[in-house]
């Protein structure tokens, strides 16, 4: 395993709304990503209603 990798608001919300821009590539990393994933209360605080 990897070391691990800290996810921001953009990345969380690129893969969480098929409308975004950067949703396809959001969604090949997530399939490429080999770590553990981190966050922040900030981060989730923001995506929550996405």
């Amino acid at each position: 395993m990897n070391a691990p990798i800290f996810l921001d608001t953009g990345y969380i919300l690129a893969l969480l709304n098929s409308r975004d821009e950067f949703h396809s590539l959001a969604l090949q990393l997530a399939n490429e990503i080999d770590s553990r994933l981190i966050t922040g209360q900030g981060a989730l605080f923001v995506s929550r209603d996405f």
